[in-house]
């Protein structure tokens, strides 16, 4: 029998960020959660947009991107 794995998402509380009204979380922080790379989920999402909500992903302006840092 397959061993049941559970993760808290009480433990990414402290990775959502409020941006224009909507709480997100990085890239960096979804891929953590799915235990791959980064570059890996984003090429992924590349890969299969339309298998995705249109507000799924949201690339940052350089301006949100230095707020980030």
């Amino acid at each position: 029998m397959k061993q049941t794995e559970v993760t808290k998402f009480n433990t990414f509380e402290n990775k959502l960020i409020k941006l224009n009204n909507q709480l997100v979380l990085l890239d960096k922080d979804v891929a953590n959660l799915y235990e791959i790379e980064p570059k890996r989920l984003r090429e992924q999402l590349k890969r299969n947009i339309e298998k995705f909500p249109k507000d799924y992903a949201y690339q940052l302006s350089n301006e949100e991107m230095k707020i980030m840092e």
